[in-house]
């Protein structure tokens, strides 16, 4: 009972900390800290408006018990004020890793649908557990990797943070050093995939898939119909620098960028 009463206290400073400067990290860099130190535990949380099964021991997890409201905020501040709320497009969430993009999207577009795409069996399966406990049927979970073709690949993953999962070896390495795993999966283009989901409007691209996020736009503009270009690209740009070169010529111009994504908006 005290246990789970500190962990509750913890979370609970955590959640109320104010977003200034050098206080905004005393969840991540305090708190976070003490809760694992004492092995305190997971569970069933509510997160921005939806439940997760989380693992503060697991570095992804732990973001979103202590610190769900800062996790990309500006990124979905942009997408609410860009896209309708009553919007019945699809959202493609690519590297869905456990869902908290997906169930965020799900929650706040309700007539929308959510193509959640998630590579590692194991990460999947966490996925599927956390669209279950929200009781979601907007959410369309897919297993399977996204490249710039068709095949079966190594897939590395670390398991202290899954979410530097890669079916590129080397941004593995380079993130975090601790490759314990490798597993085989299918990967298929993302033109194809559009295609065997029978997505024919779309809001958002969504990609955080380690490295892979250039080749997988370079082929599906070249490959896919305009009709399906999205209205916004939300992809991570630590792995991917050249981002602006590839959707640029498509209509494409940034509208926000931090220190871990970039946003285009098509606007022609």
């Amino acid at each position: 009972m005290l246990r789970d009463s500190l962990k509750q206290v913890l979370r609970r400073i955590a959640l109320a900390t104010p977003d200034i400067k050098y206080i905004r990290a005393i969840p991540t860099q305090v708190l976070w800290k003490v809760h694992n130190r004492l092995q305190l535990g997971g569970g069933i949380v509510e997160v921005e408006g939806f439940r997760m099964y989380l693992d503060p021991t697991e570095y992804v997890d732990g973001l979103f018990w202590f610190a769900p409201h800062q996790y990309d905020k500006l990124e979905r501040r942009l997408v609410l004020e860009r896209i309708p709320r009553d919007t019945e497009a699809w959202f493609v969430d690519l590297g869905a890793n456990i869902g908290f993009v997906s169930l965020w999207l799900a929650t706040h577009f309700p007539k929308a649908r959510i193509l959640s795409v998630e590579a590692f069996p194991r990460t999947y399966e966490r996925l599927l557990e956390n669209i279950r406990l929200n009781n979601l049927k907007n959410i369309v979970p897919v297993q399977i990797g996204v490249l710039d073709g068709r095949g079966n690949l190594p897939f590395y993953f670390d398991p202290i943070c899954h979410g530097n999962a890669s079916l590129i070896k080397e941004v593995c390495e380079a993130t975090h050093q601790n490759i314990q795993e490798v597993v085989e999966v299918d990967v298929v283009p993302l033109d194809e995939l559009f295609l065997q989901h029978g997505v024919d409007s779309c809001a958002l691209i969504k990609l955080d898939i380690e490295g892979a996020e250039e080749r997988v736009l370079s082929r599906f503009f070249q490959c896919a119909p305009e009709a399906q270009f999205p209205q916004l690209i939300w992809a991570e740009h630590l792995h991917s620098p050249h981002l602006h070169e590839i959707v640029e010529p498509y209509g494409y111009r940034q509208q926000l960028r931090t220190h871990m994504n970039v946003v285009f908006e098509r606007t022609r």
